[in-house]
């Protein structure tokens, strides 16, 4: 019970940490814009969904497994950073435009959300392993 309410918890205490952190950078350097956070953001969801599917198989035992899956949730949580610093951008965008930049960052939202999870899923799939059978059918579902 302990490892399922950290396993569940790593997400959003890291994204509470990345968001006040993104937010709080995205006002002190205005000069660096938008793109890097969100690139790094990115990079880090991407990165955390490779090790949630990989880390059972490159880990030496459930102990490792474990570590590995609390790591790729907290590199997840992470990237919520790029949530903030999106909201900021949105928020200093024209008025006339400030629509098609909130469609812009929904957009990229979904389809990040989707791809990470066909990732993480293809990476954690195996056909001749049944314990990983059900690891497509949450991607599946979204399509």
């Amino acid at each position: 019970a302990a490892f399922a309410g950290l396993l569940l918890a790593a997400a959003p205490l890291a994204s509470l940490v990345a968001r006040a952190v993104a937010d709080d950078a995205s006002r002190r350097y205005p000069n660096v814009g938008f793109k890097p956070p969100v690139i790094l953001g990115g990079a880090l969801c991407c990165a955390g969904n490779l090790l949630y599917g990989l880390g059972p198989r490159l880990a030496n035992g459930p102990e490792g497994a474990a570590v590995a899956a609390i790591a790729a949730r907290f590199a997840i949580g992470f990237s919520g950073g790029a949530d903030a610093v999106n909201r900021r951008y949105i928020g200093t965008a024209d008025l006339q435009d400030r629509g098609l930049a909130a469609a812009r960052y929904v957009a990229s939202d979904a389809a990040g959300v989707a791809l990470g999870l066909l990732l993480a899923s293809a990476c954690g799939f195996s056909p001749g392993d049944p314990g990983n059978a059900a690891s497509p059918v949450l991607p599946a579902c979204w399509a």
